[in-house]
């Protein structure tokens, strides 16, 4: 895994929550939008450790959840009710058996152009995602 430095990450949040800030949400706004999150939680991570590069943190990144935005959120005690929640999308195979989704495969499913429908909806998520930005924007800037 790459090192990147808190200014880095810090950086990349700004950008990605910016760019899915945007009107008409697709899945590359969703996307951004995890990105934005992820990177956030982990200057949070780096902050909490007083470190400023992901490699001086006293274990690997992915062991504190990787894509997992749940168990990064649990990792930093945040509130349960940030936890985002798994769902399932349609199988392009065979439509009447939908593939489960879990959270931290959630930037799979838009990034292949996936969508989710059932117990939430794509809106939900990105509802719930902003939540936590909210979260991680108050954390950052404590």
């Amino acid at each position: 895994m790459l090192a990147f430095s808190d200014r880095e990450l810090k950086s990349a949040w700004r950008n990605n929550l910016t760019a899915s800030e945007l009107v008409n949400k697709t899945n590359a706004h969703r996307l951004l939008l995890f990105y934005a999150i992820e990177c956030g939680l982990k200057v949070i991570i780096l902050k909490g450790e007083n470190k400023n590069r992901t490699d001086r943190l006293s274990k690997d990144l992915k062991e504190y959840g990787g894509h997992d935005i749940n168990k990064l959120l649990t990792a930093l005690h945040a509130p349960s009710k940030l936890h985002l929640k798994a769902t399932k999308m349609n199988n392009l195979r065979n439509p009447d058996t939908p593939r489960n989704v879990g959270v931290g495969d959630f930037n799979q499913m838009w990034r292949y152009g996936g969508s989710s429908y059932n117990p939430v909806l794509d809106s939900d998520i990105e509802n719930q995602l902003l939540k936590i930005s909210q979260w991680v924007r108050q954390e950052i800037n404590a």
